[in-house]
């Protein structure tokens, strides 16, 4: 079966040589140079097709068609575009990339990359008992990888299902149809948006306020469901169960998943955001790190025993010749050791979270303003074109745009400030970790505070913000 871009593709989709259903007719040529092969599968706002380009052969694409009763209706029109431009943010192996985003016959379409494999959803209806461990792992692992990229980019996907992970005939699986995403620093989500069985407790309640963790919470959904085929709450009933109830756990479906294993999905489905994952490459991290003690098991373990035997028989020895020594004396000094190991990780781990702070922060600034700038030339566009009420829509985007920059703006120097009063070494190495203009943005401006300057104002961070990468067009 063929998968592409696009919500619920793979689950409805047409069988090759089929005539397309619900919307174009297979051989319908659109924005001149492409044409339509078959319907691939359809959600709320679009219809997804495959698509050749008749000017590159057997060249192929998957284009998202507004639905019909929606052309020509400036609000959903705008709804495409702005899940285009977040996904032309997007360059990661594990996300569905997008090239091209145009207007045809008073539709609008979504030009985004063909996909041939199966959606995650697929795979489980043909696993109802849940995948194999290890190759859920190895899908996880791609899921997460593609949604830290995301998140790292200032996006939160907030619809994770399997139905929008596609996995292609290499088994690499690709998150796709970022219909309903918001931009991370946004102070609410959407009452009502996304698929219930998987959304995170604080996307079902008012004030409905989000972050990068809720991503986490449905991935753990997800994760749950991909390991023993069912959910981990009852999607039938009335009410958002997740909102009110532990996931219980895993091992009670599934007796042989291993307890770290049990922990890492207890842990993504923690009912409190700041229980869970603080995002999802510290999910993708635990996952690794099991993989590598289960590697370290199997192939050292049993050497590492016979050795093991045989110091226990010298330490037998030596602990003879040594008990004099004062077992309290040991204990102090291990525990202060202990305690000293203990304040060193806590400190690193505040030194990183407000070096991640920072980063998500400054990336916003720079993101938004080139934003702002491309839609306030939207607005006088709108406005010579008369199109007063689109004007509008992006008049209210700017005030919104504003905000949020002097938002970040304001949390960037905050997290700054508390590096500032850290340890210089300490910094140094979670700033070495960042990558980029941004991130040399960072260490600049650090350095600036500790010689007694202050972080730049808003139009100095502004005028040193890199200018927006370019997406190609085929």
């Amino acid at each position: 079966m063929n998968a592409s871009a696009g919500p619920s593709s793979a689950a409805h989709a047409s069988q090759p040589g089929a005539p397309a259903t619900g919307g174009f007719a297979e051989g319908t040529i659109i924005g001149d140079h492409f044409v339509l092969r078959r319907r691939l599968g359809g959600g709320g706002m679009g219809e997804v097709y495959l698509a050749e380009n008749l000017n590159v052969s057997g060249k192929k694409y998957a284009i998202k068609v507004l639905r019909p009763e929606f052309s020509n209706k400036p609000m959903f029109d705008t709804m495409l575009l702005d899940e285009a431009s977040k996904q032309a943010r997007l360059s990661h192996d594990n996300v569905v990339g997008m090239y091209d985003f145009f207007r045809w016959s008073g539709h609008c379409c979504l030009l985004q990359t063909y996909v041939k494999g199966k959606t995650l959803e697929d795979m489980l209806a043909e696993q109802p008992g849940g995948l194999e461990r290890e190759q859920a792992l190895t899908l996880m692992i791609g899921v997460l990888s593609g949604l830290d990229h995301a998140h790292k980019e200032g996006i939160l996907h907030c619809d994770v299902k399997p139905g929008n992970v596609i996995v292609d005939t290499d088994g690499r699986p690709r998150v796709t149809d970022f219909g309903i995403s918001r931009d991370i620093g946004t102070r609410t989500g959407l009452r009502g948006a996304g698929t219930p069985a998987y959304m995170s407790p604080e996307q079902c309640d008012p004030p409905y306020e989000i972050d990068h963790r809720t991503d986490v919470f449905s991935a753990g959904v997800m994760f749950f469901q991909m390991l023993c085929g069912r959910l981990p709450f009852d999607a039938t009933g009335p009410g958002m169960p997740q909102t009110s109830t532990d996931a219980p756990d895993i091992r009670l479906f599934r007796p042989d998943v291993p307890e770290p294993i049990a922990r890492i999905v207890a842990t993504a489905l923690q009912r409190d955001p700041a229980q869970r994952f603080q995002g999802c490459g510290d999910f993708e991290r635990a996952i690794v790190e099991h993989r590598k003690r289960e590697r370290w098991r199997r192939t050292w373990l049993p050497a590492i025993v016979v050795t093991s035997i045989l110091a226990v028989i010298g330490a037998i020895a030596l602990y003879e010749w040594r008990k004099h020594v004062d077992d309290e004396v040991r204990a102090a000094a291990l525990a202060n050791q202990q305690r000293a190991i203990a304040l060193a990780a806590a400190k690193e781990k505040t030194v990183a979270e407000a070096v991640r702070n920072a980063n998500i922060a400054l990336n916003a600034v720079c993101r938004e303003s080139i934003e702002y700038g491309i839609k306030k030339r939207g607005v006088a566009t709108a406005i010579s074109s008369g199109l007063p009420d689109i004007a509008r829509q992006l008049e209210e985007r700017l005030a919104s745009l504003r905000d949020s920059i002097t938002d970040q703006a304001a949390a960037y120097d905050k997290a700054m400030r508390q590096l500032a009063n850290e340890d210089a070494a300490l910094v140094a190495k979670g700033l070495a970790g960042q990558v980029g203009v941004v991130a040399a943005m960072m260490s600049a401006d650090d350095a600036a505070l500790r010689a007694g300057r202050g972080v730049p104002e808003l139009d100095q961070l502004l005028s040193r913000c890199p200018p927006p990468r370019e997406v190609p067009k085929q």
